[in-house]
């Protein structure tokens, strides 16, 4: 197998009744086994566009799952590809429908790919999973992010992101980017809206046509901003080890 998100496809691999193949999303050596949807996910390159949901959307705003098929339905039209991607998981056999459970359904109802696991992760299975999504993220060519940590995996893998927005930091997010909000960031309200999802779409239209644009930004900005956050880890680092009377720095530092 190579490297790339896009090949790791288990040629006959079979993991229900179903027959749904199964997909590997490794990095560094480890993997995750992950299942599709009922179309698949096949290898005919065309743009790959992950959605990540947000469990806690769901609950709050009714038309949400409507939305996302919406979403779908957008992507489909543009002959992307989509694959959900669950960015939160229910943790030491917690039994709440999580984003794991919504992308399952969701991609069962909208015939779409999904890494999602049914099965909960035990404590020692969570850094496996986190590398298998960021995995899958930085091979994406356009991320629609239903959670603030799934916008900055994205971004820091020079993704371009939309991101749904509950929240003033996803704002905040992409202005440190250098992104007009207005562009890339969807407001709870039009998620809500009811406009059969005409101002999500425009909205998504106008990121999805400048993907290139950003894409170029990305790989300009991101290698400036790791920087100073690394500087400023160092300074946190120097402090704290000043106040435990070490007497300076060990000389450890941020990896950049």
């Amino acid at each position: 197998m190579t490297d790339d998100f896009r090949t790791r496809v288990v040629s006959g691999g079979l993991d229900n009744p179903g027959g749904l193949p199964t997909i590997l999303a490794a990095s560094g050596g480890r993997a995750f086994g992950a299942r599709l949807g009922r179309s698949g996910l096949t290898l005919s390159g065309q743009p790959l566009v992950g959605l990540s949901l947000n469990r806690q959307l769901y609950d709050r705003i009714p038309p949400y799952l409507d939305a996302m098929r919406r979403v779908i339905g957008f992507f489909k039209a543009k002959g992307a590809q989509v694959v959900l991607i669950p960015h939160e998981h229910g943790r030491f056999g917690r039994r709440e429908k999580d984003d794991q459970f919504l992308c399952g359904h969701l991609a069962h109802m909208s015939g779409v790919a999904s890494l999602s696991n049914s099965e909960r992760l035990p404590q020692e299975a969570e850094e496996d999973y986190i590398r298998s999504i960021e995995a899958a993220i930085g091979d994406l060519d356009f991320l629609v992010a239903g959670r603030f940590h799934a916008a900055v995996r994205g971004l820091a893998a020079g993704v371009p992101t939309a991101a749904f927005s509950w929240s003033h930091k996803l704002e905040t997010l992409f202005h440190a980017m250098g992104m007009p909000s207005e562009e890339h960031v969807i407001s709870a309200e039009d998620l809500a809206a009811g406009d059969a999802g005409r101002q999500l779409c425009l909205k998504l239209e106008k990121a999805w046509e400048r993907r290139g644009g950003t894409k170029g930004h990305l790989a300009k900005t991101i290698p400036g901003i790791k920087g100073q956050v690394a500087s400023y880890l160092d300074e946190v680092l120097s402090l704290a080890e000043l106040h435990q009377g070490t007497g300076g720095r060990s000389g450890r530092s941020v990896q950049r």
